[in-house]
């Protein structure tokens, strides 16, 4: 229970440097916000290359007599 307690608190803390503006701590929060978005792109392109690799190799179904 201390232990939550003091994330909570921990968190608190992050959000209200971001809120206001203590330590350049937006300019970190935009940053990070940025390498999300860029590793999301990246985890989209490669699923989208395996999909369509997959696509490409799967068998064609023979149609049945």
């Amino acid at each position: 229970m201390k232990k939550l307690l003091v994330l909570l608190v921990i968190l608190a803390i992050l959000i209200l440097a971001v809120m206001f503006d203590w330590f350049d701590s937006r300019h970190w929060a935009d940053q990070g916000l940025d390498a999300t978005e860029s590793a999301i792109e990246t985890l989209k392109d490669t699923g989208d290359k395996v999909t369509d690799t997959v696509e490409t190799y799967r068998p064609k179904e023979t149609p049945e007599p």
